[in-house]
């Protein structure tokens, strides 16, 4: 069973041109990899997060900018506006990506942890090699599907991670378990 994620608030926008990073920034999150990527294809970045803030500055082009921490209220229109999500690292779930998908939003991942859960069956961007290399082979990919991507298909199955689809699941698992006692 997976947590809920609050998608009434996320809402797809047109685009702008920049590719969009939610994370903590710590080192497991290899979000490093991807503004050294970013840095050095002139590609636009927007990271929100913290606090290794500083390190990763110092590898940044202009074209990667960093917003720190944002109000739960500026997330959702940066969300709606990127082209994609990125996530480098592994995680555990992924309560970002149900949120970009929510926002009709594809997302670029390294294919493992939660990954294989939210974002591969709705036709996510995973890719294996977690280097530079195997990013940027996920971002041309992701370039050359990007026209037939549905934002609607993507906002149709972040439902299965909606609050009510939890309260669903969770009663069903509690009268199952009531009814074996």
């Amino acid at each position: 069973m997976y947590p809920p994620v609050d998608i009434e608030r996320f809402a797809w926008k047109p685009p702008d041109d920049y590719f969009l990073i939610v994370s903590e920034l710590v080192p497991y999150k290899q979000v490093d990899t991807a503004v050294r990527l970013f840095a050095r294809t002139g590609r636009r970045l927007k990271i929100v997060g913290g606090p290794e803030l500083r390190r990763l500055q110092k590898m940044a082009a202009p074209t990667v900018e960093f917003l720190g921490r944002v109000s739960d209220a500026e997330l959702p229109n940066l969300y709606g506006r990127a082209r994609a999500l990125i996530l480098p690292g592994e995680e555990d779930f992924g309560i970002t990506t149900v949120e970009a998908l929510a926002s009709g939003k594809p997302v670029i991942a390294l294919g493992c942890g939660g990954e294989l859960e939210t974002a591969a069956p709705c036709g996510g961007i995973l890719y294996q090699d977690g280097s530079e290399k195997g990013l940027a082979e996920a971002l041309e990919r992701f370039e050359q599907l990007e026209p037939q991507i549905s934002p609607g298909a993507l906002q149709e199955h972040a439902r299965r991670f909606s609050p009510a689809e939890f309260t669903r699941k969770m009663n069903r698992a509690i009268e199952e378990l009531l009814g074996s006692h």
